[in-house]
Formats: structure tokens, C-alpha cells, sequence
């Protein structure tokens, strides 16, 4: 599966550098610069942004504190915020019976600082809603007829793309591009299975809504069958993967615009393995002994800087009433094999512990800030959390999560 040399050498090259944790800020002492922090502003209920360069300078901000002490990110978040967030209505959760509990599908725990709960924020004019984690709904923010139609949707499982509205835009979450309002086409090719290509992308036209573009497909290496479709906004193919021997595939998109470039892709895959590199969690799972419980979750995600590996767990205690947090001895450690997507070889592993008297905990790996983090995969056992919550001298709480992935062999 597109095993191209240049990825190797991409991967060698930058290999000195995946295990960097983090380091993309360099900051002396995040909470002496809180002050310099270049806030978003508040839009009825969500975060407004003004481009995409000030969400990215916040993120980063967020991101580091988080890296540095999540207690402090905790705290410093819970002053700040002036949203209901994912990550409030996590950190406030009060139920009576374990399924009850609020249990958001966002794995990102940055993102879940910045979206609302319905999942939305706001970049320039486009209002963002997260539909799964590696998928997004753009659209104009003053459209409140289309804001309704998005709410409205299913959240946290795969988009069914009859059901995108027709003024909404589709875009993957590491798409930086997209957040731009201009005229303009992207277009992606994915492993969408171990049997399916997918050919997918968005057009949009001069002021950032869904716009006219021709898309062009060539299928095989010598003489490839030619397909050309004129699109609107969104647009989606699906390709069998008829050859166990090899398969190649380019595209190109082109803008109905003037000031819109060509977009190129290509994709080839030779038969062999590959591993799984989209977002995968374990869901939030529970374990409890008598009064005292655990709500813990096993997750990897990459965002727009690095892909990550994380184990986070809430301590929840019953009163006799209802459940909820308490602080607890915690530890928590998550354990990450990685391998290459493209051929499932090898990247090393890396695990880390992290422990405190506290509410929640999480322990999170990376794989630095280096372009390779879209060549990192898993398979089924790679990624796997531990947790145990002590109350005193009481036989401690313990739990775990292995992540479900998709691999093709």
C-alpha cells in the first residue's frame, strides 16, 4: 500500500526527532505567559476564531499546558472558560447509573477545551462542527437554517453523505486548508478499506460556500481508464481494490474559479499489509468496586501537529444518591506500539506512567511535530491503558482498554 521509497527516506530523516515530546513552543514557563495568551472571542454559545492561524497559536498554548501538568491545564481552563464545553460537561458530570454518564466521542482533549456541546466553534466565517473525529462540517455561521440541520445529525460515527446538507462543506480535521474562506478545490485519496479506495474532497467558490469544480480520475498505471465528473461543494468515490498485486490511482481537482489552482493526489498500494491510522478509541469504559468508581478511556488521534497516544481516567464516587468525582491515588499508564500505515513495519514503541492524588488523570505519548505523523498506524493490541484508583488502604480499583483496529493483511 503506497509504499513509496520517498517515504522511507521522509522517515529516516525525521526519525531523530519523533521522540521530541511536545517541544513546539519553547516556553520558559507557560503560566507567566498566560497573559500573552491571544484568547478567542465568545459568538452567542461558541468560540469564534479569526482565522486559522489564531486557532493554531491557541491550540499550542493549550496543547503545551496540557503536556506540562494537566492538573494546571485543569484549573487554568476552568477559570477561562466562558463556554459549555465538551471538557466542562466531562469535568461536572453527576449520574446515577454508569451509562447514564456523559460520554462524549471526541478523543482530542485540546478541541474539547474549544467546542461547545454541540461540538462547534468558528473560524473567520465559517462555523466548524466536529462529526466524528476525523470528520468536519463547515458553513456559513449566519445560517441559521443550516447550524439547525447540522445539529440535528447523528454525532461520533461515520457521515452519511446524503444526509450533508447542501450548503455544508466536508473536510477531514487535519485539513488546515479548508478553514480558508476563497475559492478553491482540496481533494484526498484514503485506504477507505481492506477491499475500497476513496476519492474525496470540496470545492468552494469565491466566498467560501460550495462552488462548481471538475474532478478528474485515472485508474491503473498503463493506458488508466479516465473517468471526469462535474461536482458541487462535496464530492466522494469509491473504488474496489480489484488487483491483490497492486493498484494505482491519481486524481486531480479543479476549481470553476480564476484564482483557484489545480489540486493533485495520488495513491498506490501493492498488495501487501497495512495498518489502520485513523482516529480509534476504546469508548469510556467502567469499573467500579462498591461505592467507588472508575470512568476511563484508551484513544489515539492525530490533530494538526502530531498524533498521539492517550489514556485518561475520571474518579467517581456514589453518595448514595448519585455519582461523583472525588479525589482518589491514580495512576494511569498508556502503552503505544507503532507501525508504519503504509506496510505495518515497525516505528518503536513508547508507554508512559503518570500518577496523583486527584479527580483525573491522563498519560499521553507523541510522535513529536515532524509531517511523519500521517505515516503512523496500528493494528488490534498496539495501544493499551492501565488504570488503578486507591482509596486509602482499600484494595485499589483497577482497569484497562486495548483499542479495536482495522488491518488489512
Amino acid at each position: 500500500m503506497k509504499s513509496y521509497y520517498f517515504m522511507f527516506l521522509l522517515l529516516c530523516s525525521i526519525l531523530i526527532f519523533s521522540c521530541q515530546k511536545d517541544d513546539r513552543l519553547n516556553l520558559e514557563n507557560t503560566e507567566q505567559n498566560t497573559g500573552k495568551i491571544d484568547f478567542p472571542s465568545l459568538v452567542d454559545d461558541r468560540y469564534s476564531f479569526r482565522d486559522f492561524d489564531h486557532l493554531s497559536k491557541y491550540y499550542k498554548v493549550l496543547d503545551q499546558m496540557y503536556t506540562e501538568d494537566d492538573q494546571k491545564f485543569n484549573d487554568f481552563i476552568r477559570t477561562t472558560n466562558e463556554i459549555e464545553s465538551v471538557h466542562k460537561l466531562l469535568e461536572t458530570d453527576i449520574f446515577t447509573t454508569p451509562e447514564e454518564r456523559y460520554q462524549p466521542f471526541l478523543t482530542d482533549p485540546i478541541m474539547m477545551t474549544i467546542v461547545n456541546k454541540h461540538f462547534e466553534f468558528q473560524v473567520e466565517t465559517y462555523l466548524v462542527t466536529y462529526m466524528n473525529n476525523n470528520e468536519l462540517l463547515l458553513g456559513d455561521s449566519k445560517n441559521l437554517k443550516l447550524k439547525s440541520e447540522i445539529r440535528a445529525m447523528p454525532k461520533g460515527e461515520k457521515i452519511n453523505l446524503r444526509a450533508i446538507p447542501e450548503d455544508a462543506i466536508l473536510t477531514e480535521d487535519t485539513n488546515q486548508a479548508a478553514f480558508a474562506a476563497v475559492c478553491g478545490c482540496s481533494i484526498s485519496i484514503v485506504k477507505a478499506s481492506c477491499s475500497q479506495v476513496r476519492v474525496f474532497g470540496e470545492c468552494k467558490n469565491l466566498t467560501g460556500g460550495p462552488g462548481n469544480g471538475t474532478v478528474t480520475i485515472e485508474l491503473g498505471d498503463f493506458a488508466p481508464n479516465t473517468e471526469t465528473h462535474e461536482v458541487y461543494g462535496n464530492f466522494d468515490f469509491l473504488f474496489p481494490l480489484t488487483d491483490a498485486t497492486g493498484f494505482e490511482i491519481s486524481a486531480t481537482a479543479n476549481p470553476d474559479c480564476i484564482f483557484g489552482n489545480t489540486q493533485f493526489a495520488n495513491f498506490s498500494d501493492d498488495g501487501g499489509d497495512a495498518c489502520d491510522n485513523l482516529d480509534k478509541d476504546t469508548g469510556w469504559l467502567w469499573s467500579q468496586d462498591g461505592v467507588q468508581g472508575l470512568s476511563h478511556r484508551t484513544a489515539a488521534y492525530t490533530n494538526f501537529w502530531s498524533h498521539y497516544e492517550e489514556a485518561k481516567a475520571y474518579s467517581k464516587f456514589w453518595n448514595g444518591s448519585d455519582w461523583k468525582q472525588n479525589d482518589a491515588d491514580l495512576e494511569v499508564t498508556i502503552n503505544a506500539d507503532r507501525k508504519i500505515v503504509t506496510d505495518c513495519s515497525s516505528l518503536g514503541s513508547e508507554d508512559e506512567t503518570q500518577t496523583c492524588h486527584c479527580k483525573n488523570k491522563r498519560a499521553r505519548v507523541n510522535t513529536g511535530t515532524q509531517g511523519f505523523k500521517f505515516l503512523v498506524g496500528h493494528c488490534d493490541g498496539d495501544v493499551e491503558g492501565t488504570f488503578k484508583k486507591t482509596i486509602n488502604t482499600n484494595s485499589p480499583i483497577n482497569g484497562s482498554g486495548i483499542v479495536d483496529f482495522d488491518c488489512c493483511e
